[in-house]
């Protein structure tokens, strides 16, 4: 029996209805809106088309609301909890995908004048700021919530990424004729080689 082609959605999608039981996928539109979609960016319209494809696969059961709008309502079947049990059982891969239009342009940035790589980096710091922020309200906000601890992990992470990128882009803003050049504060903390 060959091993049905699953994907991350795939994995959202088991995840969402295992963990939330019974969803719509307007649900789990919402729910990744709030959530997985700050480290984790696809088409939702792919959370529509995904559930269905799973219940084809026998990995989700689809049932018709009798009320309102007769929403699709999913819940996870005993193959979709076998396949994302094994799923979260494999550790992951270490190479995450960048890809940063920003980061893009400063690779260009020879091309430009210094006041267009100012102005980019300015930008770019007011956006991981403002990024920053939301995600340390939402750790605020949900303090003390034992039972959504590992929902709120990624945030930690989030916003180091986005202290990461400030100090980045305030290096770059600081230096735009040579943002190779670090400051003595962000190289102090980079990791040395060898160890």
């Amino acid at each position: 029996m060959s091993t049905p082609s699953l994907n991350p959605i795939s994995y959202v999608v088991l995840g969402i209805v295992a963990s939330r039981g019974p969803s719509t996928s307007y649900e789990m539109k919402k729910l990744v809106g709030t959530s997985i979609s700050f480290f984790w960016t696809f088409p939702h319209a792919q959370l529509y088309r995904e559930p269905q494809r799973l219940a084809q696969l026998g990995m989700l059961e689809e049932e018709q609301s009798e009320l309102g709008r007769r929403q699709r309502v999913f819940t996870i079947t005993e193959a979709g909890r076998e396949a994302l049990n094994a799923w979260l059982a494999t550790p992951g891969q270490a190479d995450v995908e960048m890809r940063d239009p920003a980061l893009l342009k400063l690779f260009f940035g020879r091309l430009t004048s210094p006041q267009d790589i100012v102005a980019l980096a300015r930008e770019q710091i007011a956006g991981h700021l403002a990024t920053k922020a939301k995600y340390e309200l939402l750790l605020e906000r949900y303090a003390g919530r034992r039972e959504l601890s590992f929902q709120l992990a990624p945030l930690r992470i989030g916003v180091a990424y986005e202290q990461a990128y400030v100090e980045f882009w305030t290096d770059v803003a600081e230096h735009p004729t040579d943002p190779t050049s670090l400051s003595e504060e962000i190289a102090a903390r980079a990791p040395r080689s060898g160890t």
